[in-house]
């Protein structure tokens, strides 16, 4: 007698593994077809990609930027001057800050700046060199005299009027408002005020803007990372990403 098989899809337990199959190759082909789909977005400029691969490229972009750098005499002249300054002078990543107290931009990077400063002092050299845009901001050259004496009667207190300056934009600048954050220093007021009226740091002032204005710069905040420029604003991801690229550089040297 003879046994006849039952089909595949009256046994049980083929009926199940050929269900799971067949979900598996759905989800597989589900799958491959969104990542195409994804791509295809991407490509297009309508969906950014994952961050991991944004910071990616960002990082490539910077090391692309980064090649492109100041000649060693121009580097050195921008560094010259008796300016603000704060780190190691020593360090291999040195920043120069062309600023205007009076700009929204500067503003923005302010906080920036000092956070990475306070975590990377030994390892990074920070000088300011002063860009005042009277133009565009009327009280621009003010605030940076009133920096200027600051820094002359205390480089220490510097740090803490130039935040004042960033906290109070838009606000009307005089004599009488920068001798009282003077005296909220604890700075010499008479002195501070003499120092002002003078305006003997214009010339200084004006030497900056000049070199500024040789080396093409258009706006602030104007960066040089080891003499490679970079302007704008900056978010903290970025600024991280531009130092770290350049000491890198830095250190295949």
């Amino acid at each position: 007698m003879s046994v006849t098989s039952k089909p595949w899809y009256k046994r049980p337990v083929l009926l199940v593994i050929a269900v799971i199959g067949g979900l598996l190759a759905v989800a597989l082909a589900y799958f491959i077809g969104q990542t195409i789909y994804f791509m295809v977005l991407i490509k297009m400029g309508k969906m950014k990609p994952p961050a991991d691969t944004r910071f990616e490229q960002l990082r490539l972009s910077v090391a692309v930027a980064l090649e492109k750098r100041l000649a060693d005499p121009q580097m050195k002249k921008i560094e010259e001057g008796v300016n603000p300054t704060m780190g190691n002078p020593d360090a291999k990543v040195r920043i120069v800050e062309f600023v205007d107290y009076e700009c929204a931009y500067c503003r923005q990077t302010e906080s920036v700046i000092s956070d990475y400063m306070a975590r990377h002092a030994t390892d990074t050299y920070l000088v300011i060199r002063d860009f005042p845009v009277a133009e565009l901001h009327p009280f621009a050259e003010a605030s940076t005299l009133a920096a200027r004496c600051v820094f002359e009667m205390d480089p220490a207190k510097y740090w803490p009027f130039r935040d004042r300056l960033f906290a109070t934009q838009g606000e009307n600048r005089s004599l009488e408002g920068f001798v009282q954050e003077a005296k909220a220093l604890g700075l010499d007021t008479n002195k501070f005020a003499d120092c002002y009226r003078s305006q003997k740091w214009l010339d200084e002032i004006n030497a900056s803007v000049d070199l500024g204005d040789s080396l093409g710069i258009q706006g602030t905040p104007t960066f040089y990372f080891n003499g490679s420029s970079f302007e704008g604003a900056m978010d903290k991801d970025f600024f991280e990403i531009v130092t770290d690229e350049a000491r890198k550089k830095a250190a295949t040297k």
